[in-house]
């Protein structure tokens, strides 16, 4: 499969979002700052993750939209939960805010469609108690985090990049969310994906998802 430019990632992006029901928030978005600054207050008060300028840099985000029961009690989550419940109440549909890292690449920004996506799908379907879980709970946050990174590797392996490369990139990333010893589990769920990579499969079908999206853009003009 072919490395794809930003630009057609980002119309694959859009297409993905309007077909499974939620917003991008792109870089430049007085909503994206808000959580951004929010979330690297959290980061410099625990002494642990990423700095402001990394944030805003790189770091994406999801959140439940109005019309969600998780987002009824968001801000029971400890420090930064008003703030994200706050930004999640602008729109109904659950909302993925990209970073500008994410749209300056396109395996990258399709990698974190995918990544996003899947805490989408955690949001309908896990509700309230999962954001309650992720937010307070080290062994939620990895049992989440670990399949959407599984799902960004799968998708920028198949797209030419090095699978053992990304699986390091990966489980540095996995180290600032506070984790402490579920980080393990993690770690063994995201060596699974890189297992299944290596050993020729399509752990989920996510590559073959991926191409399907290509061939779609292909058939449209831009």
């Amino acid at each position: 499969m072919n490395p794809v430019d930003p630009a057609s990632a980002l119309r694959i992006a859009h297409a993905r979002a309007e077909r499974f029901g939620y917003e991008l928030v792109l870089p430049g978005d007085p909503r994206r700052d808000a959580v951004i600054y929010g979330l690297a207050a959290v980061h410099a008060l625990s002494g642990s993750g990423w700095s402001l300028d990394h944030a805003r840099e790189r770091v994406c985000v999801t959140l439940p939209g109005l019309g969600s029961v998780a987002l009824a009690l968001l801000a029971a989550v400890p420090y930064v939960g008003p703030l994200l419940a706050a930004a999640g109440a602008t729109v109904e549909r659950p909302q993925v805010y990209l970073s500008p890292a994410a749209l300056s690449d396109g395996p990258v920004l399709l990698g974190t469609i995918r990544h996003e996506e899947g805490h989408v799908g955690q949001i309908r379907v896990g509700g309230l108690p999962w954001c309650l879980a992720y937010g307070i709970v080290g062994e939620a946050r990895a049992g989440a985090e670990a399949p959407c990174y599984g799902a960004d590797l799968i998708v920028r392996a198949k797209l030419g990049e090095s699978p053992p490369r990304l699986y390091d990139g990966a489980l540095e990333s996995l180290r600032a969310y506070g984790l402490g010893d579920d980080l393990a589990l993690a770690e063994q769920l995201l060596r699974s994906t890189l297992a299944g990579l290596e050993a020729g499969a399509d752990p989920g079908g996510i590559g073959a998802e991926m191409a399907d999206e290509l061939a779609r853009l292909t058939a449209v003009p831009s």
